[in-house]
């Protein structure tokens, strides 16, 4: 999708989230509330978006954050 990675790339430095780079034109509000309405739970901090997946995220849960995306973004 094109999305820079903003975590950070050594696991050594890396935690839970995996955090990516919204572009500049991408209303970051529009995309929590676009991916709320299809149960996915994200959050931003300015044009980082923040995901944070965990023992109970499902593999449907991660197409559905991809497919959401793809229309979001």
């Amino acid at each position: 999708m094109g999305l820079t990675l903003a975590s950070p790339s050594e696991e050594a430095r890396r935690g839970g989230s995996v955090m990516v780079q919204l572009p500049a034109t991408t209303n970051p509000a529009d995309v929590v509330d676009g991916l709320r309405a299809r149960r996915v739970h994200v959050d931003t901090r300015g044009q980082i978006m923040r995901l944070s997946p965990g023992a109970v995220t499902t593999p449907d849960g991660v197409e559905q954050l991809f497919e959401g995306l793809k229309s979001l973004v």
